[in-house]
């Protein structure tokens, strides 16, 4: 049986702006394509936002999103902790109705080695004991903010196994991005469906099975050089011609940290965000060479801050699909043994 996660990053942008709207409005159709289509979602809540919300006195947005967090749990969605640090410390500005971020805590690392690893560690677990009484709902699996998980990894690790989680989830292979104030990269890292890790080892890195492990399920992607140039050529064929035919999309908008970005590497992969209508072409060809290169458990990541009117067709089109294929099943963390 071919398992496939549908994980969605439930965050805003990063730019500043407090526009939460855009996130309900778009979180709350891919809730209704869910439930007429059946199926259950992975949403990793950027839990850190709400604790600021709260702290500052924005009721009504706080309110709105538990609310919308709730009903993902009463429709049976997976509740998964997602951990942005730059939040801890996040000014917001009541008469711009703006946040101040500092760029120097965009990690867990970062945070390590600006207040030490027990302040680290602290920050992390009180923001996730929010995050359980808020849900009355304890997580399995973790991703970090920004995939930013390759420095103080020992550390890290150390802290996720404290706090009960089984899962990680934060591992791109190939991923590279750096910048003034960010390092990030995966590019080292093993591509396989899913691995056993520790401390020693790594988020990168089989576990040698002495230590006490954890288990990655790496977000999707795909050996470009191991699809066959024919196929290839018949996919490329058949997007150029159903996105001739297809509305154009707008890009979607939204910003993020300027982080002053030099270097970057995004493998290819699978997501909905700020997708067209004919991109149904390229996720089913995708999809079919992952499970040519030997992967049985697909774990696709997406964010509602980028859905497009056209992603939401594109989504629903995906499930569909994949509910025909009775090889195929859509599942969450909490499948997985």
């Amino acid at each position: 049986m071919k398992r496939v996660i549908l994980s969605f990053d439930y965050e805003i942008y990063f730019d500043g702006k407090n526009n939460y709207e855009a996130l309900l409005r778009n979180t709350e159709q891919i809730l209704e394509i869910a439930s007429v289509n059946g199926v259950r979602l992975v949403f990793f809540i950027d839990i850190a936002y709400l604790v600021r919300l709260k702290s500052t006195g924005q009721d009504e947005p706080f309110n709105l999103i538990s609310n919308q967090i709730l009903r993902m749990k009463a429709d049976g969605h997976e509740l998964q902790y997602h951990y942005h640090p730059h939040w801890v410390n996040a000014v917001y500005n009541k008469h711009e109705n703006t946040w101040k971020f500092d760029q120097t805590e965009y990690a867990f690392s970062d945070m390590v080695e600006k207040y030490g690893i027990e302040k680290a560690k602290e920050d992390f677990t009180e923001i996730y004991k929010f995050f359980i009484e808020l849900t009355n709902y304890k997580s399995n699996a973790f991703r970090a903010g920004g995939l930013a998980i390759n420095s103080h990894q020992t550390d890290f690790i150390q802290t996720l196994m404290d706090n009960g989680f089984k899962y990680d989830s934060s591992v791109m292979p190939g991923m590279k991005m750096k910048g003034r104030y960010i390092s990030i990269d995966h590019s080292k890292s093993i591509n396989k469906e899913i691995w056993k890790f520790d401390q020693d080892s790594g988020f990168f890195k089989l576990s040698s099975g002495i230590k006490s492990e954890m288990t990655e399920i790496p977000i999707l992607t795909i050996d470009s050089n191991k699809i066959d140039v024919l196929h290839r050529i018949v996919a490329s064929v058949r997007y150029r011609l159903f996105h001739f035919l297809a509305p154009k999309r707008k890009q979607y908008l939204g910003g993020t940290f300027d982080h002053g970005i030099v270097e970057s590497n995004f493998p290819t992969s699978i997501t909905f965000d700020g997708s067209g209508k004919a991109d149904i072409i390229i996720m089913k060809h995708f999809t079919k060479e992952a499970i040519k290169q030997g992967k049985q458990l697909l774990c696709i990541l997406s964010h509602p801050k980028s859905f497009q009117k056209e992603s939401f067709y594109l989504f629903e089109a995906y499930i569909k699909w994949i509910k025909s294929k009775k090889s195929f099943s859509i599942i969450g963390y909490k499948d997985i043994s």
